[in-house]
């Protein structure tokens, strides 16, 4: 008996044998680890231009201190509003994923 769902025949045609094809995934997750620890080792900030303290981030911090100020205030207490209606809007209409993420922002 065919079974509709057999993976097509050129998946299964190259197939190793079963001790042969689980060496390999070992070689094969083996090699990606060392490749992996190379390049985290040679992202490092002594390296990367990026993570040199030259770069001024005041800015940065002052525009994140001035979002956590606005939803502190007014504006937070409609995002939550917002966010809790359109989560009962969405629960009711079914979708859950949408629901809890939005209960998420409500919070």
């Amino acid at each position: 008996m065919k079974c509709a769902l057999q993976k097509p025949h050129f998946v299964t045609r190259f197939r190793a044998k079963p001790g042969i094809r689980r060496i390999a995934d070992m070689l094969f997750a083996a090699s990606m680890f060392v490749i992996g620890f190379f390049v985290l080792g040679l992202g490092l900030g002594s390296i990367s231009p990026a993570m040199a303290e030259k770069v001024d981030t005041s800015s940065i911090k002052c525009m994140v201190a001035m979002l956590f100020y606005l939803t502190e205030g007014d504006f937070g207490a409609l995002i939550m509003v917002v966010a809790g209606i359109s989560m009962l809007v969405s629960a009711a209409l079914g979708n859950y994923k949408a629901a809890t993420s939005l209960l998420v922002v409500a919070i």
